[in-house]
């Protein structure tokens, strides 16, 4: 058999490249990408989503709503400032 007719009769072995090309480079390469975004990209966004819902937490509680204490508070603060900036 001539080699025309064996690489026409193995259908130009695309069978055989495609199977090569899709199991040695695209699952592997598709695989590393998963595991990058996994680790690094939701990783980092859970982690930045955490962060955010803690001080939300935190703000949360020191929202009240009372004006009268926002301005005393607000007024200790300078005053402290004040303090400070005197005395040096």
């Amino acid at each position: 058999m001539t080699g025309l007719a064996k690489l026409l009769r193995e259908k130009w072995y695309l069978d055989e490249s495609y199977s090569i090309l899709v199991h040695k480079v695209y699952l592997p390469f598709t695989a590393m990408l998963q595991r990058f975004e996994i680790a690094i990209i939701k990783g980092g966004l859970d982690g930045i989503g955490k962060v955010s819902m803690g001080t939300a937490r935190t703000l949360a509680r020191a929202m009240t709503g009372e004006v009268q204490q926002y301005v005393g508070v607000s007024f200790v603060v300078v005053a402290a400032v004040v303090l400070i900036l005197m005395n040096r």
